[in-house]
């Protein structure tokens, strides 16, 4: 996991240096991911996207991530996974202070878990739009966002045929898992 924290670091560096050359932004959130009522298990994302104006309204990116989701009454009690994803945006009021956004990404995410020799988890399609409100800072092109939205992520379970030392069947299981999130996020 230090690895991974790691890469990470160092390329959301690369970014946002690669991002003072060109006219990109680099937007960073994390929040949480509830499947029912706030008093459930709580899973938790974090994402970064560099992102390009494509006019002042609308911007196109891309981005990665690391997500853990919980599960209630499965045979796997969590599943956490890096997406990597494309990113499109639509600001409302782009010229004004505080505005009106929403977002759409899209992409696959890639399983962490461990697994045992019989059993494969898959990492899965996501989409997640959102719809949220910024604040510009001072120098009119940073600003702090605050997001509700959906995401639907999908992990697949291989079982092969070898459990246990006998023969039996393929079992494919497939997670499709349906969450609101609550994100809060910076752009610079």
């Amino acid at each position: 996991m230090k690895k991974f924290f790691s890469v990470l670091l160092a390329v959301g560096m690369h970014v946002a240096a690669y991002s003072q050359q060109v006219k990109m932004l680099t937007h960073i959130e994390g929040g949480i991911l509830s499947y029912a009522s706030l008093s459930e298990k709580i899973g938790y994302s974090f994402k970064g996207a560099g992102t390009w104006p494509l006019n002042p309204t609308v911007s196109m990116g891309v981005g990665l991530g690391y997500e853990k989701y919980f599960l209630k009454e499965q045979d796997v009690t969590s599943l956490q996974g890096i997406p990597l994803f494309a990113q499109g945006k639509y600001i409302l009021t782009p010229d004004r202070g505080k505005s009106l956004y929403s977002a759409l990404d899209a992409g696959y995410s890639f399983n962490l878990d461990k697994t045992e020799d019989h059993e494969k988890i898959k990492g899965g399609i996501l989409l997640a739009p959102q719809l949220g409100y910024l604040w510009k800072l001072s120098n009119q092109r940073d600003y702090f966002s605050i997001a509700l939205g959906y995401k639907y992520q999908q992990y697949k379970k291989d079982i092969s045929p070898m459990n246990g030392g006998g023969y039996g069947s393929f079992t494919d299981i497939t997670y499709n898992l349906h969450r609101l999130s609550l994100m809060v996020g910076i752009s610079f």
